[in-house]
């Protein structure tokens, strides 16, 4: 059994899954594919690769984006695939996972590939375009029993079929924790489904709620970049936050009068500066950090087409897709064609 637990929190599971899953629960193991044509997942040709695309390397890929339910016993968890690349390219397969249990050691599992709804159908490929996500679902179908041995998870490992090297997630929730459990003695069993589109993993669980701004710090480091251009990385680090971060931050500068000295684009470039990073889902437990990337002129232009001095901001004001701002106090001399790119996760 897979026991997800945080601040002793029930999910309603989406009422079609839940559905099924009742269904399945009362059907033995054995006799499921030939009950069930969702889960007779061996029996369905895969769809040919998308024309043109290469597989995605783990270099265009970021993990996060955990979502919870469960219903009657019944544990789902699922997670997003998020193609972080300017390159469209293509997932097909079944994810391999690896529990941590933050000591140093691999809870020992079983994985299966059985379970309700589309998501547990045969493999096939997905096409992600820039930006775009898939997803996969990993659950059990056991009921609740009082003999079974738990084991605490903090971080996630995932190894996507035919990528090189491995994504991770943090799965260490404050005060609660992410368990799995099984009978004593044997490999604690888990169902993993096929990489499928995001949306249709929506089905099976909701998302942690959106971060908002009240539960992180945050900080400023120093600005670098070519001559006329300045970037800055500002780092947040979750104080009691769990959440999924996701997309970009509403960054301004204001000045010591609070009017705006400027309002940074997102996803815009900035001069000969790299890229701005692409949205992608980031999952957020306590002591979790993320960071975005900032990056504005340092001068504008005068009536007579000379290159002037920018006013000073004394503050950096920061909005949250969930709700609420932080704010940096620090002198800045940026003026023109700012940007700023989405938030990425913190190096574990």
């Amino acid at each position: 059994m897979v026991r997800l637990m945080l601040r002793r929190r029930t999910f309603a599971i989406a009422a079609p899954a839940a559905a099924v899953l009742a269904v399945l629960m009362s059907v033995p193991s054995a006799a499921l594919a030939a009950a069930t044509p969702e889960v007779a997942s061996h029996a369905r040709l895969a769809a040919p690769r998308p024309a043109r695309l290469s597989r995605c390397g783990d270099a265009q890929l970021a993990l996060g984006g955990l979502g919870l339910d469960n219903a009657g016993g019944t544990n789902v968890a699922t997670l997003l695939v998020a193609n972080v690349s300017k390159t469209a390219c293509f997932v097909e397969g079944r994810p391999r996972l690896s529990f941590d249990d933050g000591a140093g050691k691999v809870v020992q599992t079983s994985i299966g590939d059985w379970g309700p709804g589309a998501a547990f159908a045969a493999p096939a490929p997905v096409a992600l375009a820039p930006g775009a996500r898939a997803g996969f679902v990993f659950t059990d179908l056991a009921h609740n029993a009082s003999d079974l041995l738990c084991r605490s998870v903090a971080r996630l490992r995932v190894q996507l079929p035919r990528v090189a090297g491995s994504l991770s997630t943090p799965l260490t929730f404050d005060p609660a924790s992410f368990e799995i459990c099984g009978p004593p003695g044997t490999p604690i069993a888990v169902q993993v489904s096929s990489l499928v589109p995001g949306a249709a993993v929506m089905t099976y669980a909701s998302e942690l709620p959106a971060c908002a701004a009240g539960g992180f710090v945050v900080k400023l480091g120093a600005a670098r970049g070519a001559a006329g251009t300045a970037a800055l990385t500002a780092t947040l680090v979750s104080r009691n936050a769990t959440c999924v971060l996701d997309g970009y931050p509403n960054v301004l500068l204001s000045g010591r009068s609070g009017r705006t000295v400027l309002r940074l684009i997102p996803g815009k470039v900035v001069m000969a500066l790299p890229n701005p990073a692409l949205p992608r889902p980031i999952t957020i437990v306590p002591g979790a950090g993320a960071q975005f990337q900032l990056a504005a002129g340092d001068f504008r232009q005068t009536a007579n087409g000379n290159a002037g001095e920018c006013p000073v901001s004394t503050a950096l004001r920061v909005g949250f897709p969930g709700g609420g701002t932080l704010t940096i106090h620090r002198r800045l001399r940026l003026c023109a064609f700012g940007g700023v790119g989405a938030f990425t996760a913190s190096a574990p």
